[in-house]
């Protein structure tokens, strides 16, 4: 079976996630946060009629997951 490979990295695919580490019963450090942005890659079959996936339906999947 044959393959192709999809990837994906869009300026609006990312997402922000915020934290703190405790190091001790009395010391932290402060709240703050990170950026990240997704790069997705798809190795998908390519079916008879020369196509694998409209991949419109993938951008959307990350987008969602970004939110």
């Amino acid at each position: 079976m044959k393959t192709t490979k999809i990837e994906l990295y869009k300026e609006d695919m990312k997402f922000s996630a915020g934290h703190f580490t405790i190091f001790s019963a009395n010391k932290r450090e402060n709240f703050h946060g990170h950026n990240f942005r997704v790069y997705g890659c798809f190795e998908l079959p390519i079916l008879e009629n020369g196509m694998a996936i409209d991949y419109g339906e993938l951008k959307s999947v990350l987008r969602k997951e970004c939110q």
